[in-house]
């Protein structure tokens, strides 16, 4: 439900409030008779939730381990946490910031849910990949049904106990990216964009020209190649500086890959640096994609 923004006037000014978006959820279903009858001692488990279960190879892939809980309180994760090793994927962790309880409908009931832990995940092969269980111990508070001894107890005093908890395996099926990569292909999975510049078309003998590629995108674009330059016979070329600026999002690794040639004309003349070509595989569109940078003359 949207709450719209409330309005007022003062002194013939007129203040506008921010909205609320509010998310209810539905009641939980009745329980079966069985678990009507049952002791209530709580509720948590975990669960393991992926973006996708199939992805091409280098596609980024969202691993996240999610508590549920109801009818107890989780006051704390202790250190005794046991993760996969992620075989078969290169991993990318995400900040992970303090955990914050919400509601989520989940199956019919209502829990308080949290994230624990988030990973990215690029498959190196093809194939289906079984990402083994993760484990992790909290310490939870359920309340205790039996009989208080005296008027000064709590009728329902809480007890606290460990829980050991497992995230259960999940299988992620990963295809073979098409055999038909362009000879220019980068080694990028995602989408991108690229933006030249030359720092100077008119120089002096001796005088150094920078050329300036910015990749810029989301995907793998850690594990992008440079690209080379055939820059003209007559060039001294020195090694390329690379500057990545990334942030690692629930999307995939998100940024710029700046990579700035360095060259020196020890002879005069008239030259052309050609087009440089950089393909990639679209994950929308499941093709190649062949970018072509403009010639400098």
């Amino acid at each position: 439900f949207t709450l719209s923004p409330a309005t007022i006037k003062v002194d013939g000014k007129q203040y506008t409030s921010n909205g609320v978006r509010v998310k209810v959820l539905p009641p939980d279903q009745e329980p079966t008779q069985s678990a009507s009858n049952a002791e209530p001692q709580g509720e948590v488990f975990l669960r393991t939730v992926v973006s996708k279960t199939k992805v091409h190879e280098q596609e980024a892939i969202l691993l996240t381990y999610k508590i549920y809980f109801a009818g107890l309180e989780v006051s704390q994760l202790t250190n005794n946490i046991s993760l996969p090793d992620f075989k078969g994927f290169i991993k990318q962790e995400i900040e992970q910031s303090s955990v914050q309880a919400e509601l989520e409908n989940y199956k019919g009931k209502n829990y308080q849910t949290a994230e624990l832990y988030s990973i990215l995940l690029f498959p190196q092969n093809s194939g289906d990949i079984t990402i083994d269980p993760a484990r992790f111990e909290a310490v939870v508070r359920v309340q205790n049904r039996s009989r208080v001894r005296s008027i000064f107890d709590d009728f329902y005093a809480t007890v606290t106990q460990v829980r050991q908890l497992e995230a259960p395996s999940v299988k992620i099926h990963v295809d073979p990216l098409p055999a038909n990569k362009p000879v220019s292909y980068s080694g990028g999975v995602g989408n991108f964009t690229i933006d030249t510049k030359m720092s100077n078309t008119k120089l002096q003998v001796n005088e150094a020209v920078t050329y300036t590629l910015t990749i810029k995108g989301s995907g793998n674009l850690k594990y992008v190649k440079t690209p080379a330059i055939e820059w003209p016979e007559g060039f001294e070329v020195y090694d390329p500086k690379v500057t990545n600026n990334f942030d690692n999002t629930r999307s995939g690794i998100s940024g710029t890959k700046v990579i700035e040639y360095l060259a020196i004309p020890r002879a005069g003349g008239t030259y052309t640096l050609p087009t440089i070509e950089f393909s990639y595989f679209d994950v929308k569109n499941d093709v190649y994609n062949t970018l072509r940078t403009p010639k400098y003359d």
